[in-house]
């Protein structure tokens, strides 16, 4: 059973629509500080089983070195050259219901990386179908391929870290599998006021908010200190997933 854990009064807490979310608890995070040697985060019912910063060929079967071909003709983009540069995280986590996952983050994620091949199931070609992404840049993306339970074919997540600094109100990163199973990733720049109304940052981002392709939000995080995570009711799979990208974001700063 999660238990909620709601932030200190003194705590700044990001702002979320009331409308949408009806009162939000955030449940805190555990074990983000630092660069442990044996890091533990946690958060509601979600811990992960391990972590591994710039993890080798013989430290996963799912990834390799350079380019491979995995099930389903889908083609990892992950090489040895990231890993290789200590750009990369490798996680796993689980629940109280047993569920699992295998996740492999990169950090500085060149675009012309992203584009291999003509499978239609790619985080490129399926974007191209949703937005423009032409304004993507070149460098400081940060990259993701999120295993859940014993799926064959990842989600992807993709973030520009330059536009979410930036230009966080006119921005979106994505959470993909197919081009009708994606989450939109919204920056978070204002914080809670006392007085009810939300004060914007003039830039960057102090949290995300995962909406559906319907715009609705499902989960959403604060980076202020620990971290906060919040979910909307939804399925046990979605959470999962959603705990999964949030996860990844929180460990990005960690690469």
């Amino acid at each position: 059973m999660m238990a909620g854990v709601i932030a200190s009064c003194t705590t700044p807490k990001i702002a979320l629509d009331q409308n949408n979310w009806n009162n939000p608890i955030g449940f805190a995070v555990k074990g983000r500080q630092g660069f442990m040697l044996n890091q533990k985060l946690s958060f509601a019912d979600y811990r992960t089983t391990e972590i591994k910063r710039s993890w080798t060929k013989e430290s996963s079967n799912r990834i390799g070195w350079g380019v491979m071909k995995l099930p389903g003709d889908y083609t990892n983009i992950i090489s040895a050259e990231y890993i290789q540069k200590k750009q990369t995280i490798r996680f796993a986590l689980t629940d109280d219901q047993d569920s699992f996952s295998d996740v492999y983050c990169v950090s500085h994620m060149q675009s012309h990386d992203l584009v291999i091949g003509n499978n239609p199931n790619s985080i490129v070609n399926i974007l191209a179908e949703i937005i423009n992404i032409g304004r993507m840049r070149e460098e400081n993306n940060y990259y993701v391929q999120l295993y859940t339970n014993k799926s064959e074919l990842p989600w992807e997540m993709l973030l520009d870290n330059n536009a979410v600094h930036l230009n966080a109100d006119d921005y979106a990163g994505f959470l993909t599998q197919t081009k009708d199973l994606y989450y939109k990733i919204v920056p978070i720049n204002r914080l809670a006021g006392k007085n009810g109304k939300p004060a914007a940052l003039p830039l960057g981002s102090i949290g995300y908010e995962f909406r559906d392709k319907h715009d609705q939000p499902i989960a959403a995080l604060s980076l202020i200190d620990n971290g906060m995570v919040y979910f909307r009711e939804t399925d046990a799979a979605t959470k999962f997933l959603l705990a999964n990208a949030c996860a990844a974001l929180l460990l990005q700063e960690q690469i």
